[in-house]
Protein backbone atom coordinates (compact mmCIF):
# COMPACT_ATOMS: atom_id res chain seq x y z
CA UNK A 1 0.00 0.00 0.00
CA UNK A 2 1.62 3.58 -0.48
CA UNK A 3 1.97 5.38 2.03
CA UNK A 4 0.92 8.97 2.28
CA UNK A 5 3.70 11.77 3.29
CA UNK A 6 3.86 14.89 5.39
CA UNK A 7 4.45 18.09 4.13
CA UNK A 8 7.59 18.45 5.88
CA UNK A 9 9.70 15.42 6.16
CA UNK A 10 8.04 13.00 3.13
CA UNK A 11 7.12 11.03 5.83
CA UNK A 12 3.64 10.36 6.89
CA UNK A 13 3.39 10.21 10.93
CA UNK A 14 0.76 8.12 12.50
CA UNK A 15 -0.95 11.36 14.09
CA UNK A 16 -0.22 14.88 13.37
CA UNK A 17 -2.56 15.60 16.12
CA UNK A 18 -1.22 18.54 18.55
CA UNK A 19 0.77 17.01 21.50
CA UNK A 20 1.27 13.70 19.64
CA UNK A 21 -2.90 12.88 20.32
CA UNK A 22 -4.43 9.92 18.31
CA UNK A 23 -6.72 11.85 15.99
CA UNK A 24 -10.46 11.91 17.41
CA UNK A 25 -11.61 13.52 13.76
CA UNK A 26 -9.53 12.78 10.31
CA UNK A 27 -10.44 15.78 8.16
CA UNK A 28 -10.54 14.32 3.91
CA UNK A 29 -10.43 17.20 1.69
CA UNK A 30 -10.01 16.69 -2.09
CA UNK A 31 -8.66 19.68 -4.05
CA UNK A 32 -9.60 20.81 -8.05
CA UNK A 33 -8.61 23.80 -8.90
CA UNK A 34 -8.55 24.96 -5.43
CA UNK A 35 -5.05 27.15 -5.13
CA UNK A 36 -7.27 30.25 -4.76
CA UNK A 37 -9.36 28.90 -2.10
CA UNK A 38 -7.21 26.38 0.19
CA UNK A 39 -4.70 28.68 2.60
CA UNK A 40 -7.93 29.84 3.41
CA UNK A 41 -9.67 26.70 4.31
CA UNK A 42 -6.87 25.26 6.01
CA UNK A 43 -5.64 28.69 8.00
CA UNK A 44 -9.77 28.55 9.08
CA UNK A 45 -9.62 24.66 10.14
CA UNK A 46 -6.51 24.72 12.37
CA UNK A 47 -7.48 28.12 13.52
CA UNK A 48 -10.80 27.16 15.00
CA UNK A 49 -10.05 23.79 15.81
CA UNK A 50 -6.46 23.53 17.55
CA UNK A 51 -7.93 22.48 21.07
CA UNK A 52 -8.99 19.63 19.40
CA UNK A 53 -6.88 16.41 18.17
CA UNK A 54 -7.63 16.28 14.73
CA UNK A 55 -5.63 15.38 11.63
CA UNK A 56 -5.95 16.37 7.66
CA UNK A 57 -5.65 14.47 4.74
CA UNK A 58 -5.50 16.23 1.41
CA UNK A 59 -5.49 14.63 -1.81
CA UNK A 60 -5.13 16.94 -5.17
CA UNK A 61 -7.38 15.96 -8.02
CA UNK A 62 -6.28 18.74 -10.83
CA UNK A 63 -2.19 19.36 -10.17
CA UNK A 64 -2.09 23.07 -10.11
CA UNK A 65 0.26 25.09 -7.07
CA UNK A 66 -1.99 23.65 -4.54
CA UNK A 67 -0.08 20.62 -2.96
CA UNK A 68 2.46 22.79 -2.88
CA UNK A 69 0.78 25.55 -1.17
CA UNK A 70 -0.19 23.13 1.60
CA UNK A 71 3.28 21.62 1.13
CA UNK A 72 5.05 25.26 2.84
CA UNK A 73 2.61 26.94 4.33
CA UNK A 74 0.84 23.60 6.54
CA UNK A 75 2.78 20.81 7.32
CA UNK A 76 0.78 18.99 9.52
CA UNK A 77 -0.94 18.20 6.78
CA UNK A 78 -0.69 14.57 5.29
CA UNK A 79 -0.49 14.80 1.21
CA UNK A 80 -2.25 11.33 0.03
CA UNK A 81 -0.28 10.91 -3.84
CA UNK A 82 -2.42 12.11 -6.22
CA UNK A 83 -3.95 9.60 -9.23
CA UNK A 84 -4.74 12.29 -11.41
CA UNK A 85 -8.86 13.57 -11.89
CA UNK A 86 -10.12 10.24 -10.40
CA UNK A 87 -13.43 11.72 -9.11
CA UNK A 88 -14.35 13.50 -5.72
CA UNK A 89 -15.83 10.14 -4.62
CA UNK A 90 -12.85 7.77 -5.34
CA UNK A 91 -10.32 10.65 -4.21
CA UNK A 92 -11.94 10.42 -0.63
CA UNK A 93 -11.95 6.96 -0.53
CA UNK A 94 -8.44 6.83 -0.82
CA UNK A 95 -7.79 9.40 1.89
CA UNK A 96 -10.26 7.62 4.03
CA UNK A 97 -7.72 4.38 3.67
CA UNK A 98 -5.19 6.20 5.76
CA UNK A 99 -7.17 7.78 7.81
CA UNK A 100 -6.54 6.81 11.98
CA UNK A 101 -9.37 8.97 13.23
CA UNK A 102 -13.08 7.48 15.22
CA UNK A 103 -14.83 9.36 12.72
CA UNK A 104 -13.94 10.98 9.07
CA UNK A 105 -15.18 14.72 8.34
CA UNK A 106 -15.30 15.40 4.38
CA UNK A 107 -14.71 19.18 3.74
CA UNK A 108 -14.28 20.73 0.79
CA UNK A 109 -11.60 23.16 0.05
CA UNK A 110 -13.82 26.42 -0.94
CA UNK A 111 -15.24 25.74 2.55
CA UNK A 112 -14.66 28.55 5.43
CA UNK A 113 -15.01 28.00 9.43
CA UNK A 114 -14.99 30.89 11.22
CA UNK A 115 -16.13 29.79 14.44
CA UNK A 116 -15.56 26.27 15.85
CA UNK A 117 -17.90 24.21 13.68
CA UNK A 118 -16.10 20.52 14.41
CA UNK A 119 -17.16 20.63 18.10
CA UNK A 120 -20.42 20.88 17.85
CA UNK A 121 -20.76 18.13 15.19
CA UNK A 122 -19.18 16.00 17.62
CA UNK A 123 -21.69 16.83 20.40
CA UNK A 124 -24.62 16.22 17.61
CA UNK A 125 -22.53 12.54 17.06
CA UNK A 126 -22.64 11.94 20.75
CA UNK A 127 -26.53 13.05 21.15
CA UNK A 128 -27.25 11.04 18.46
CA UNK A 129 -24.72 7.87 18.04
CA UNK A 130 -27.02 6.08 15.76
CA UNK A 131 -27.49 8.30 12.95
CA UNK A 132 -26.42 7.57 9.32
CA UNK A 133 -23.75 10.57 9.45
CA UNK A 134 -24.24 14.08 10.96
CA UNK A 135 -23.97 17.68 9.54
CA UNK A 136 -23.99 21.18 10.10
CA UNK A 137 -25.33 24.37 8.01
CA UNK A 138 -23.14 25.25 5.36
CA UNK A 139 -24.34 29.21 4.46
CA UNK A 140 -23.04 30.96 1.18
CA UNK A 141 -20.71 34.60 1.30
CA UNK A 142 -24.13 36.51 1.42
CA UNK A 143 -25.10 34.95 4.54
CA UNK A 144 -28.32 33.05 3.22
CA UNK A 145 -28.31 28.74 3.66
CA UNK A 146 -26.61 26.97 0.98
CA UNK A 147 -29.50 24.91 -0.54
CA UNK A 148 -27.10 21.96 -0.85
CA UNK A 149 -26.38 21.26 3.19
CA UNK A 150 -30.06 19.49 3.02
CA UNK A 151 -31.06 17.78 -0.03
CA UNK A 152 -34.44 16.56 -0.69
CA UNK A 153 -35.02 12.67 -0.98
CA UNK A 154 -35.01 11.90 -4.78
CA UNK A 155 -37.87 11.30 -6.57
CA UNK A 156 -39.55 12.18 -9.60
CA UNK A 157 -42.33 14.25 -8.25
CA UNK A 158 -39.38 17.07 -6.64
CA UNK A 159 -38.14 16.91 -10.45
CA UNK A 160 -41.51 18.05 -12.16
CA UNK A 161 -41.42 20.13 -9.52
CA UNK A 162 -38.46 22.00 -10.53
CA UNK A 163 -39.84 21.73 -14.07
CA UNK A 164 -43.15 23.68 -13.33
CA UNK A 165 -41.80 25.74 -11.28
CA UNK A 166 -43.58 24.59 -8.64
CA UNK A 167 -40.56 23.50 -6.00
CA UNK A 168 -39.62 27.27 -4.82
CA UNK A 169 -42.14 26.65 -1.71
CA UNK A 170 -40.46 23.55 -0.44
CA UNK A 171 -37.11 24.38 -1.20
CA UNK A 172 -37.72 27.20 0.14
CA UNK A 173 -38.84 25.28 4.05
CA UNK A 174 -36.09 23.01 3.29
CA UNK A 175 -33.36 25.43 3.20
CA UNK A 176 -35.16 27.31 6.60
CA UNK A 177 -32.96 28.11 9.49
CA UNK A 178 -32.78 24.83 11.48
CA UNK A 179 -34.10 25.10 14.95
CA UNK A 180 -31.65 22.50 17.09
CA UNK A 181 -30.84 18.88 15.68
CA UNK A 182 -33.12 17.87 13.06
CA UNK A 183 -33.07 14.87 10.90
CA UNK A 184 -32.64 14.70 7.09
CA UNK A 185 -32.34 12.72 3.95
CA UNK A 186 -29.51 13.55 2.72
CA UNK A 187 -26.09 15.86 3.94
CA UNK A 188 -23.77 18.13 1.42
CA UNK A 189 -20.52 16.33 1.17
CA UNK A 190 -18.86 20.02 1.82
CA UNK A 191 -19.27 19.17 5.63
CA UNK A 192 -20.38 15.40 6.82
CA UNK A 193 -19.66 13.61 9.70
CA UNK A 194 -19.08 9.51 9.20
CA UNK A 195 -18.09 7.13 11.42
CA UNK A 196 -15.49 5.59 10.40
CA UNK A 197 -16.36 1.87 11.06
CA UNK A 198 -19.64 2.66 9.47
CA UNK A 199 -18.10 4.09 6.48
CA UNK A 200 -15.95 1.28 6.16
CA UNK A 201 -19.04 -1.04 6.77
CA UNK A 202 -20.66 0.39 3.63
CA UNK A 203 -17.72 0.77 1.35
CA UNK A 204 -17.12 4.24 1.31
CA UNK A 205 -18.22 6.24 -1.94
CA UNK A 206 -19.69 4.46 -5.01
CA UNK A 207 -16.88 4.79 -6.91
CA UNK A 208 -19.46 4.34 -10.54
CA UNK A 209 -19.98 8.08 -9.82
CA UNK A 210 -17.68 10.26 -11.00
CA UNK A 211 -19.38 13.51 -9.83
CA UNK A 212 -22.54 14.54 -7.98
CA UNK A 213 -25.25 12.60 -6.64
CA UNK A 214 -22.24 10.43 -5.06
CA UNK A 215 -23.14 12.27 -1.84
CA UNK A 216 -27.06 11.22 -1.90
CA UNK A 217 -26.09 7.66 -2.55
CA UNK A 218 -23.95 7.20 0.32
CA UNK A 219 -26.67 9.06 2.36
CA UNK A 220 -29.26 6.65 1.37
CA UNK A 221 -26.81 3.36 1.96
CA UNK A 222 -25.55 4.85 5.00
CA UNK A 223 -29.38 5.32 6.07
CA UNK A 224 -30.01 1.71 5.58
CA UNK A 225 -26.90 0.11 7.74
CA UNK A 226 -27.79 2.42 10.43
CA UNK A 227 -31.24 2.22 10.26
CA UNK A 228 -31.66 5.90 11.04
CA UNK A 229 -31.04 9.00 8.68
CA UNK A 230 -28.37 11.55 9.30
CA UNK A 231 -28.84 14.32 11.61
CA UNK A 232 -27.93 17.92 11.15
CA UNK A 233 -27.23 20.26 13.59
CA UNK A 234 -27.73 24.15 13.92
CA UNK A 235 -24.95 24.92 16.28
CA UNK A 236 -22.49 23.70 13.27
CA UNK A 237 -21.78 26.28 10.66
CA UNK A 238 -19.04 27.20 7.66
CA UNK A 239 -19.03 29.29 4.68
CA UNK A 240 -19.01 27.71 1.22
CA UNK A 241 -17.97 29.44 -2.05
CA UNK A 242 -19.93 27.20 -4.50
CA UNK A 243 -18.98 26.36 -7.92
CA UNK A 244 -15.17 27.83 -8.30
CA UNK A 245 -14.04 24.58 -9.96
CA UNK A 246 -16.49 24.15 -12.57
CA UNK A 247 -17.84 25.77 -15.61
CA UNK A 248 -21.51 26.26 -15.95
CA UNK A 249 -22.05 24.32 -19.01
CA UNK A 250 -19.61 21.47 -17.70
CA UNK A 251 -21.25 21.59 -14.31
CA UNK A 252 -25.23 21.00 -15.08
CA UNK A 253 -24.01 18.15 -17.69
CA UNK A 254 -22.40 16.58 -14.64
CA UNK A 255 -25.32 17.29 -12.15
CA UNK A 256 -27.64 15.76 -14.69
CA UNK A 257 -25.26 12.89 -15.18
CA UNK A 258 -24.90 12.06 -11.80
CA UNK A 259 -28.62 12.28 -10.96
CA UNK A 260 -29.57 10.22 -14.12
CA UNK A 261 -26.89 7.43 -12.45
CA UNK A 262 -28.73 7.28 -8.81
CA UNK A 263 -32.13 6.42 -10.79
CA UNK A 264 -29.89 4.00 -12.76
CA UNK A 265 -29.10 2.50 -9.28
CA UNK A 266 -31.84 2.58 -7.05
CA UNK A 267 -34.71 3.17 -8.99
CA UNK A 268 -36.53 1.01 -11.54
CA UNK A 269 -35.47 1.08 -15.30
CA UNK A 270 -39.19 2.93 -16.30
CA UNK A 271 -38.25 5.62 -13.36
CA UNK A 272 -35.10 5.95 -15.01
CA UNK A 273 -36.56 6.37 -18.49
CA UNK A 274 -39.22 8.88 -16.93
CA UNK A 275 -36.23 10.75 -15.10
CA UNK A 276 -34.57 11.21 -18.20
CA UNK A 277 -37.73 12.78 -19.91
CA UNK A 278 -38.10 15.59 -17.01
CA UNK A 279 -34.60 16.70 -17.22
CA UNK A 280 -33.88 16.67 -21.06
CA UNK A 281 -37.93 19.09 -20.72
CA UNK A 282 -36.02 20.92 -17.64
CA UNK A 283 -32.58 21.69 -19.76
CA UNK A 284 -35.01 22.55 -23.13
CA UNK A 285 -36.55 25.02 -20.82
CA UNK A 286 -34.03 26.88 -19.24
CA UNK A 287 -31.41 29.03 -20.25
CA UNK A 288 -29.08 28.27 -23.02
CA UNK A 289 -26.06 29.59 -21.55
CA UNK A 290 -26.43 27.40 -18.94
CA UNK A 291 -28.33 23.97 -20.45
CA UNK A 292 -27.29 24.38 -24.15
CA UNK A 293 -24.50 21.37 -23.78
CA UNK A 294 -26.49 19.38 -22.54
CA UNK A 295 -29.58 19.56 -24.91
CA UNK A 296 -27.61 19.28 -27.83
CA UNK A 297 -25.85 16.25 -26.67
CA UNK A 298 -27.86 14.15 -24.43
CA UNK A 299 -26.32 10.99 -24.98
CA UNK A 300 -23.61 12.85 -22.42
CA UNK A 301 -25.70 12.23 -19.50
CA UNK A 302 -29.16 10.33 -20.21
CA UNK A 303 -26.94 7.01 -19.45
CA UNK A 304 -25.47 8.08 -15.92
CA UNK A 305 -21.61 6.88 -15.74
CA UNK A 306 -21.25 3.40 -16.89
CA UNK A 307 -21.19 0.35 -15.76
CA UNK A 308 -22.99 0.25 -12.49
CA UNK A 309 -20.58 -1.66 -10.14
CA UNK A 310 -20.83 -2.25 -6.50
CA UNK A 311 -18.77 0.14 -4.33
CA UNK A 312 -15.56 -0.78 -3.14
CA UNK A 313 -14.23 -1.07 0.00
CA UNK A 314 -12.43 1.97 1.31
CA UNK A 315 -10.50 0.02 4.21
CA UNK A 316 -7.07 0.08 4.23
Amino acid sequence: MTEPFSANNGRSPRSTCSGDRLPIVSVLIVCYRSEKDIRRCLTGLFEHSGHLPIEVLLIDNFGDASEQIVREAFPRVQIVPSRGNIGFGPANNELARFASGRYLLLLNPDTQLFDDAITPLLDCAKARPHAAAWGGVTVLENGSIDPSCMQERPSLRRELGLLFGVGWLKRRLSNREPDGLEEVPVLSGAFMLVGAERWRTAGGFDESFFLYSEEVDLCLRLTIEAGHPPVRTAFARITHLVGGSSTSRARQVAVLKGKMHLFRKHRSWLSTALLGGILYAYALSRSSARYGEAVKRPGSWMYGYKPISPPESSSG
